[in-house]
Order: C-alpha cells, then sequence, then structure tokens
C-alpha cells in the first residue's frame, strides 16, 4: 500500500513540476499577444499569403530601432513544394522570421517558427536586451532547462505544443523571442 501511495505521490509530484515550467495565459490574454506591433492571432490568419502578411507587417508604425537603411524589406524563400511538403519563410529587415509549412500538400500553412526581437505581452512591450521584471503585469514562471539555460514559456491553456518561450541570460535579460510548433 506504501509502495502505490509513493508512486502516485512521484506522480503528481511529476505532473506539477512539468506545468510549473510554463506559465499559462488565458485564451483571452493569449490572443493579444503582438510581435512587432502586430496581433499573433492576424499572422497566423494570413496562411502565409504573401500579400496579407506584406500589408499587415510592412506597413507597420513600428520602431526602426532594427530596420536597415531599406526600411520594410523581406525576403520570401519557397521550397518543399515538389516533395510534398511546402513551406514559406519570411524573413524581414526588422529581425522578424516567420516560417510556415503545410504538410497536406495544401495551401493550409501553419506557423512553425517565429523569431523576433519584440513581444507585446498584456501592453508591455520586451525587446532583445530588456530584463524579464519588465513583465509586471503577468506572473511568469523563469525556468531551468537541461543546460542551466534559464527561459519563460507562455502557453494557452492545453498548449504545451506551442509555446512562446522567451530566452534569459545569467541577468535575467532577454535573449531570444522564438515562437515554435512541438512536432
Amino acid at each position: 500500500m506504501k509502495t502505490i501511495i509513493l508512486i502516485i505521490t512521484l506522480g503528481i509530484y511529476s505532473v506539477n513540476a512539468q506545468i510549473q515550467k510554463h506559465t499559462v495565459l488565458p485564451d483571452s490574454l493569449y490572443n493579444t499577444i503582438k510581435f512587432e506591433g502586430v496581433l499573433f492571432t492576424d499572422i497566423k490568419a494570413t496562411n502565409a499569403d504573401i500579400q496579407q502578411l506584406n500589408k499587415l507587417l510592412l506597413n507597420t508604425k513600428a520602431e526602426y530601432k532594427y530596420r536597415s537603411k531599406t526600411p520594410n524589406a523581406v525576403s520570401i524563400d519557397m521550397y518543399g513544394y515538389t516533395i510534398g511538403e511546402p513551406q514559406r519563410v519570411f524573413n524581414y529587415n526588422t529581425g522578424l522570421m516567420i516560417a510556415f509549412s503545410s504538410e497536406d500538400n495544401t495551401d493550409n500553412f501553419v506557423i512553425v517558427r517565429l523569431e523576433t526581437n519584440n513581444v507585446t505581452i498584456n501592453d508591455i512591450t520586451l525587446e532583445i536586451g530588456d530584463p524579464i521584471s519588465k513583465l509586471k503585469n503577468i506572473d511568469y514562471i523563469i525556468a531551468e532547462g537541461p543546460f542551466n539555460n534559464k527561459f519563460v514559456s507562455i502557453i494557452k491553456p492545453n498548449g504545451y505544443e506551442t509555446p512562446i518561450s522567451i530566452d534569459l541570460d545569467r541577468h535575467n535579460r532577454i535573449e531570444t523571442i522564438t515562437y515554435f510548433e512541438n512536432p
């Protein structure tokens, strides 16, 4: 009997430890997250359509802090069509990179990776180099990875496969901001 209780206790502890690595936001708040000043939900809704993405991201009033001398530039790579795994990768000169993929060889694209220099969460804009403590209006969890790396993983309820990961340096300053879809 003690063995069963011990196993159940360890199982509950293990589940709680896994949950504690993520900052869970309700859908209503998660759906207000912005990258480069544009709602993430709007970026997803473009379905990798070049004209829609350019309309959203090339005409924003974002700061030109990260922009090159040629503002509003984008390069687009499209590949994988001949093998049935079409992908479109958009690289903006703001530092924003969005990779879309379609596993069923249709025009139904999903974002599989997004890298950016800034993110807005609950009306607080965070940039590379900012201290994570700037994000005062949500209860975030700083987790530690297997190589002593620190990060904040933001998910919506039941969204473990699609986190927004904010990697931190040893002083809790933001090093990278990435969204990715776990396979």
